[in-house]
């Protein structure tokens, strides 16, 4: 008989403004400009490598976003001393130069044109590193909604289970 294997999803880890497992300060987030979260330490050992990743950016009700428009979503690994794009290890503002040494696991596409509009997508990345943060660098012509907690980011571990 085969083996089978399946996925076994664990606990998310959550990005956002307040109440979170990290934070990630996305509340107004301006065009043009981005932000770097707090670093997860991931801990030692053994870790799953395999990550679901889903974004939810909600885009201010007094303007109107525009289809096509993206948000960029990064990460930046670090050894423990070492931080690509040399972020530093605290919720901070990010700029388009720190990015070119990130870690690119995904672009946010504005699929729809309505004000108070939430654009949500998931991807999968791989994370190697013991830490890690990620960076949103928001390439539309319209601001986040100025509200805590109106956008987030969660990190859903997908190990692999055989059986």
């Amino acid at each position: 008989m085969a083996n089978k294997v399946y996925e076994a999803p664990e606990t998310a880890v959550v990005y956002k403004d307040s109440d979170a497992t990290y934070t990630i300060t996305l509340n107004n987030l301006a065009h043009a400009a981005g932000r770097i979260g707090d670093q997860w330490d991931r801990g030692t050992g053994s870790k799953p490598a395999r990550y679901r990743v889903r974004c939810c950016f909600a885009f201010e009700a007094t303007h109107t976003i525009v289809v096509g428009e993206t948000v960029a979503v990064y990460l930046a690994t670090s050894d423990g001393t070492n931080i690509d794009g040399t972020v530093g290890a605290i919720d901070a503002a990010l700029t388009s130069d720190q990015c070119r040494n990130l870690y690119l696991i995904g672009v946010v596409v504005v699929d729809v044109v309505s004000k108070d509009a939430k654009i949500t997508a998931t991807f999968d990345c791989w994370i190697h590193e013991r830490y890690v943060s990620p960076g949103v660098f928001n390439n539309t012509t319209d601001h986040f909604q100025a509200d805590n907690d109106a956008s987030t980011i969660t990190f859903t571990p997908y190990p692999d289970e055989i059986q």
